[in-house]
């Protein structure tokens, strides 16, 4: 019980390393449309589109991640600085 826990845990920081370096690779943070996400940030977009949108993982595009945290994180758009 406490390996599969411990396995789990570590699958959780995977999936939060894997789409924080999605969100970063993006063309918006590349291009300086979006400032840098925070890993709170990605981690709270990760359980919202689990709760509301299962096997979203599969359909994500490119950049689409990208969109959906400027959509739920307004301030980290250039627009949301100024």
């Amino acid at each position: 019980m406490k390996e599969q826990r411990k396995v789990k845990t570590v699958d959780a920081e995977e999936d939060l390393s894997f789409w924080h370096q999605i969100a970063l690779d993006s063309d918006f943070c590349k291009e300086g449309d979006m400032r840098e996400p925070t890993r709170d940030q990605v981690r709270e977009m990760i359980a919202k589109l689990d709760r509301s949108q299962p096997g979203w993982r599969a359909r994500m595009r490119e950049n689409s991640f990208a969109i959906q945290l400027m959509d739920n994180f307004p301030l980290i758009t250039k627009k949301g600085l100024t």
